[in-house]
């Protein structure tokens, strides 16, 4: 399992390396699976060591890092026979802010991680040089499996600070098409990024990625969500859940995720505090009554706080699907609707307020309601009294009946068919 994890690593990070490391870390692996573990470690060890030598000569100075020591790193660096011995110095080069001036390390890792170095430079000497001492499977495959877990997390910058860069590059209309899938960095995450560095990388991912209302970062966050990776999938989920303000415009923006991100035992303050936020209330609603996230008995309760909220805020049921539609419809919400505020009775008793101030509310229903009995039976109600928002019947007409003619056909059939009598104001 371990060689298996270890050669998918590589093929799966190709652009990470060059040739001859691939070239290298498959020679080890074929050299395991023939029993010849030192040759199998000392290729394996070689290839690291050649990653991390172009790795710094690639890479930008450290900030801090002095000038002088930088450029006399990089000239040994290029020389064959001093090179190796320059890595394993910048391996174990570590912070100190003691020195004058205050030195910074050339490889960015855990300190406790650059003493394992020492251990794998030291089964390096003894499968080259050092017989008597047995080098067997265990010493490669407990090498494979660091490589596997850490490499591509160390660079001059950190791997995480690296990702990020290479996020922003590729966010960055001016060096890459925004057509081109971001997919092969979203699966270098879990390769990159250490599990203690992952909200830090997901909220300052959100700075690289360019302004929040392209809606990338926000759609790459979901995509994680719906993808089969059960790790990373985890990671962005408690990102996301752990800022309740975020949470609310990341599920208002990806309605269909709110089975993933909320919980039952807060369901109920969600819809009843932070619905009030969201722009898709509704369609959030429909998706939470689909996976059972609200009580059958608290469900006319969350239906009735949810129209609420779009009446408050004076606007209207956004976009819900036909899936959507269906679940609201079985679950009372148009019933509810019309019971509450699109009824005869009400509209009179309120008919400025309605007029004046909850125009958007009521259009904002209406066009995204099903064409039906129903429907008509409705606006035949609210327009046959002598007090009515005439504001209402205006937009009815000018809004669907006159500018769609695809719904006036509808509407028209259904009247039709029913034997409905139009009042004279919805008349077209």
């Amino acid at each position: 399992m371990i060689v298996e994890d270890f050669q998918k690593f590589v093929e799966n990070n190709r652009a990470s390396f060059t040739d001859d490391e691939i070239g290298l870390f498959r020679d080890s692996v074929r050299c395991f699976h023939a029993g010849i573990f030192r040759p199998a470690y000392i290729m394996a060890y070689q290839s690291m060591m050649i990653y991390f030598r172009r790795l710094i000569q690639n890479e930008d100075m450290p900030a801090g890092f002095d000038a002088v020591k930088w450029k006399k790193m990089q000239v040994n660096l290029a020389k064959d026979k001093e090179w190796e011995e320059e890595v394993n110095n910048a391996i174990r080069k570590k912070a100190n802010a003691k020195a004058a001036p205050p030195e910074v390390p050339v490889l960015a890792m855990n300190d406790s991680l650059r003493l394992d170095f020492d251990y794998w430079r030291n089964r390096r000497n003894d499968s080259a040089h050092y017989k008597e001492y047995r080098i067997n499977d265990s010493h490669v495959l407990s090498f494979y499996s660091f490589l596997t877990q850490y490499l591509l997390k160390i660079s001059v910058e950190g791997g995480k600070a690296t990702l990020l860069k290479e996020f922003k590059d590729a966010c960055d209309v001016t060096k890459t098409s925004p057509k081109k899938s971001l997919q092969p960095l979203i699966d270098k995450i879990l390769v990159m990024v250490s599990p203690e560095e992952m909200d830090d990388f997901f909220a300052e991912l959100d700075g690289v990625m360019g302004y929040r209302f392209t809606g990338r970062y926000e759609n790459t966050l979901a995509s994680i969500i719906k993808s089969g990776n059960e790790k990373l999938k985890e990671y962005v989920i408690k990102f996301v859940r752990s800022d309740k303000r975020f949470k609310a415009e990341f599920i208002n923006d990806h309605p269909d995720i709110v089975g993933y991100i909320v919980d039952k035992p807060e369901s109920r303050e969600f819809w009843m505090k932070y619905l009030a936020r969201c722009r898709n209330r509704v369609a959030i609603l429909a998706r939470m009554l689909m996976v059972g996230l609200i009580d059958p008995d608290e469900k006319d309760e969350a239906v009735r706080k949810v129209l609420e909220h779009s009446f408050n805020n004076n606007d209207g049921m956004g976009t819900v699907s036909e899936d959507e539609q269906l679940i609201l419809n079985s679950n009372g919400f148009f019933d509810a609707l019309k019971e509450e505020y699109f009824n005869g009775d009400y509209t009179c008793k309120n008919v400025v307020l309605c007029g004046r101030e909850k125009y958007d509310f009521f259009y904002g229903y209406i066009a995204h309601m099903p064409v039906n009995k129903e429907l008509a039976d409705m606006l035949v109600d609210i327009f046959s009294r002598p007090d009515y928002p005439y504001v209402w019947s205006n937009i009815f007409k000018e809004h669907l009946l006159e500018a769609d003619a695809a719904y006036k056909a509808k509407f028209d059939k259904v009247v039709s068919e029913n034997g409905i009598t139009l009042p004279s104001c919805l008349k077209v």
